[in-house]
């Protein structure tokens, strides 16, 4: 919430795995701020979201929906599954090539992500150690 705190009310951020939690978009949600961001395993996410099961065909998509939080599980390969957490979409809606619009939304704003990440990578605080 430190990090955000310059961007609260009537804004939406794009977060990354590192960041997205249920419980940061539940409060950010409370201060008027909406959230979209990829989504790491964790607990509160049912199991049928996260399964790389051939058995499910590719560029298919499950959305779950709560109260205002929206989860998507999209298979974009035999072998990857990408899960999106957004408070701001409400509806399964299904943009141009069969991508969720929570997806097309996400690939438009996230440059800020991209360079947060590649900071991360670029400035290491692992030192060599002849040990």
């Amino acid at each position: 919430m430190t990090l955000v705190e310059p961007f609260i009310d009537v804004r939406t951020l794009t977060m990354d795995n590192w960041f997205t939690s249920l419980p940061l978009a539940q409060d950010l949600l409370a201060r008027n701020t909406t959230c979209v961001g990829t989504i790491r395993k964790k607990p509160y996410i049912p199991t049928v979201m996260l399964e790389k099961e051939r058995v499910r065909p590719e560029k298919t998509s499950i959305f779950l929906f709560d109260c205002n939080t929206t989860l998507v599980s999209y298979k974009a390969k035999k072998d990857k599954t990408v899960v999106l957490l957004s408070t701001l979409h409400h509806e399964a809606a299904i943009g141009e090539k069969g991508k969720p619009e929570i997806i097309h939304f996400y690939n438009k704003s996230k440059g800020g992500v991209d360079v947060l990440d590649h900071m991360c990578a670029s400035y290491s605080t692992n030192r060599k150690t002849q040990r």
